[in-house]
Parts: structure tokens; sequence; C-alpha cells
């Protein structure tokens, strides 16, 4: 049983049109015996950092013994990367069983493909009985189907602008959106904002009732070389080389540190071990996020699609090329801001080529000849720039950026090309 044979699945249960709202999850999840769930929950929002967080929190609790199961989105190559058991991908006939168990109580209901996902995460960490799940929010967070639960604690990583065409144009207007996820009485850990942002989100969970705690108070950092020392509350830990080298990954790290020790503490009854928490930033590893595929010269994929995104990359890139510069290879969908994500790389591009992204929200050579009538930049469609990177690449930096989906679809062609020498466990 493959992926086509679930993807076929799904489509078979869910439908196409999006359709916000929480209800129809909610009377699946009682049909099914889910609406109290048997195991912790971990629900993280935000609008940057959120796979990353999630990731570093599973792996610090798995660390710590804890059976933990981790549902996140989008995936990069297969389906089956948003369902994972103790760091370890569940297998299709796994999935595939779990949707045969559960697709005649909820197939009436009209539910979206990310809602049954969702659905069957919660089913499958129950069957195969986790701990903790980890949920990574999908889109804003009050509407979102992850948000149908009642989570013990709640996460905010970095939030900014984005998704306007669903979540509003302004932060307030966002923030309103991603607050939600957090519950009256219920610890929500807030990794750090600027301070207009920061701001809103008190004001709004001050009316929620949820007890906001700020990573960035609890947690400091030294720095030397490439080494960060985190101290926090009673101890502080060695320096140590993270997986994960993104400046913007350190905040990330921080917010996951507070969240762990907290719900290991607080309701899990499980002492915090600094030493395990050093061994699951050092082993921590989420591609596409930074990842380094080679070095000299630079091939380097990161996922962001945002303005914020752009910012904390170029911010990285500016230690690693020092006074190089690269080709950089863009895809973006529709509705993001383009023109402020590509003017952050400007100073570090050497040639600028936009591609499509396999989505159809992906912007056209007409929407970036429109947008960019006085940037000099190539256009080139996916197939081409696969070829391109596979053949320059051992001569010049390279940075493929703007969408996961099109980091994904790079990755896959450098597994399906073994010939190509590139190592894709690299970082």
């Amino acid at each position: 049983m493959s992926e086509k044979n679930f993807i076929n699945l799904i489509r078979t249960i869910s439908v196409e049109h999006w359709n916000f709202g929480l209800e129809r999850v909610k009377n699946a999840l009682e049909l099914l015996g889910l609406n109290k769930l048997p195991y912790k929950t971990v629900l993280v929002g935000g609008t940057n950092g959120k796979g990353s967080t999630v990731k570093f929190i599973q792996h610090i609790l798995v660390e710590h013994g804890i059976k933990t199961g981790l549902f996140t989105s989008p995936h990069l190559i297969e389906y089956n990367e948003r369902f994972n058991i103790n760091l370890n991908n569940l297998p299709y006939p796994v999935l595939i069983e779990g949707l045969n168990e559960i697709k005649d109580k909820i197939k009436t209901l009209n539910l979206t493909e990310f809602e049954v996902l969702t659905i069957l995460a919660l089913y499958l960490f129950k069957k195969l009985s986790v701990d903790v799940c980890i949920l990574e929010v999908g889109l804003g967070g009050r509407l979102d189907a992850t948000n149908a639960i009642e989570p013990d604690i709640s996460v905010l990583t970095k939030i900014d602008i984005d998704h306007r065409n669903y979540l509003g144009n302004t932060i307030e207007e966002i923030v309103k959106e991603k607050t939600k996820i957090s519950r009256k009485d219920k610890k929500l850990i807030i990794a750090k904002q600027n301070n207009e942002t920061l701001n809103l989100i008190l004001e709004d969970i001050d009316l929620i009732g949820s007890n906001p705690i700020l990573s960035d108070d609890e947690v400091k950092t030294k720095f030397k070389s490439n080494k960060v020392k985190f101290i926090f509350n009673e101890f502080e830990t060695d320096y140590i080389t993270p997986s994960l080298i993104a400046d913007y990954q350190i905040e990330n790290m921080k917010t996951a540190l507070v969240t762990s020790y907290i719900f290991l503490r607080d309701l899990l009854n499980v002492r915090f071990e600094h030493q395990k928490f050093q061994r699951a930033i050092e082993q921590t590893s989420w591609p596409g996020r930074f990842q380094i595929i080679k070095r000299s010269p630079l091939l380097l994929l990161d996922g962001s699609h945002n303005p914020s995104g752009f910012k904390a990359l170029s911010k990285s890139l500016e230690k690693i090329l020092k006074y190089e510069k690269a080709i950089f290879i863009v895809g973006i969908l529709k509705d993001k801001d383009a023109e402020n994500m590509i003017d952050k790389i400007i100073p570090f591009s050497k040639e600028i080529i936009f591609t499509q992204v396999p989505s159809n929200r992906t912007m056209t050579l007409e929407d970036y000849k429109k947008i960019f009538s006085n940037l000099n930049f190539t256009y080139m469609n996916i197939e081409e720039v696969k070829m391109f990177i596979l053949e320059r690449c051992p001569f010049e930096n390279i940075v493929v950026c703007g969408s996961l989906y099109l980091i994904g679809e790079i990755l896959k062609t450098f597994q399906q090309n073994s010939n190509s020498n590139i190592n894709l466990t690299a970082n």
C-alpha cells in the first residue's frame, strides 16, 4: 500500500472546498469517541517557526522517555511525514488501516482534506497509545481543525503578517486569529515577538484568561563561536552545537525548552534533565528549514515564505556568504507579499530565478512580470529549475526559497537522481 492509495482514499472521504469552522471536526471527534482524548496535548500556532518548534519539543520529550505523537503540515516529499510517533513516520499501511476504520462514521460530514488528516492523527495516536500528542496548527488558529481539541498547553511562535486572504490585513487581525488556540486558566508559551505584537497578544489573552509565559524572559543564552549555552531556572547547559544552525532557530529552541520543561513538570510529573535537552537540540533535524546541502559552493534550501521569514533568512545568509553572492531560485504563492520578500534578499543575490510552485496557488510568469517590472530576473519552469540546480550547484552558490512545496519538489529530485552526488543528510 502506497502514498497513492492513501491519497485516493483521503479524496473519497473529503471535500475540496474550504469551509472554515470547528463544528464538523468536533462532530467527527464525538462520533469516534475522541471528544475526551486519552493523552496530553500541546497545540502550537504562530506564523514562523511552528514546524521547527514542534520538532524540538518532540525530540526533548522522546529523550525523556515519553511516547510522543506529532502531527505537522505540510509534508515535503511524502504524505506520511505528517504523522510521526517517536521520531518515526507512520507507514502507509497503518494510515490506510486507520482511515478504513473511521471513514464510514465521518464521510457524510463534508470534511476538508486537512480536517480528515487531523482527525486521523488524533485517532491513530489513541490507537497506538501515545503519552503526548503535539499538533502544529495548519492555518491561523481560531478556525483551524487542530483547535477543535482542548489543549493542555498552547504555544505561539513568532507572529507576523501572512495569509492575508484568510486571516486579515493587519497584525491586530492576525493576532486575534492566532491567540484563540489558548484556553482559560491554561498556560500559553509565547516566543519572542516585537513589542507591538506582544502587547496585542497579551491584551487578547487577558480577555481569554490564559496564563502567559514569555520564553525570551525565561531563557537566556550565551554564544561562543558556533556554540550556544542555554541558562534557565536552576540549570545551564554546556556550550552545544545545534543541528539546526540558522540564527532564528535559537528562539525556537528557547520556546521548546520552556514548553517541554513546564509540560514534563506540571502535566507528566517527570523531572526535566538538561543533558537530555542538550542531546535533543544536537540531534533534531527538520529538512527544508535553512538546510545546507553542501557548503562550498553553497547549496541551501529554506522554506521561508513571508517577509519576516525572508528577513531571518537574509540575516543567517549574511554570516554564511560573507562577501559572496548567490543565485536565488524562488517560488511564491499568490497570497504572499512577494515584493517585500524579494527586497530582503536582493543585497545577497547574483541572479534571481523565479519559478512556479507545485500548487494551484502558485504565482505565474505574468504575476512575476507585473510585480517585478523593474527587476531583472529569469523565469524557469520547475523542470528547468531542477536541471539548473543539478548542473550548476558544483560551481555556484545557490539558495532555493519561497515555499515548502517548492523545497519538497527539489528534495524529491535529489532523491531520485542518484548521480547528483548530493548528500541530503547534510546541514
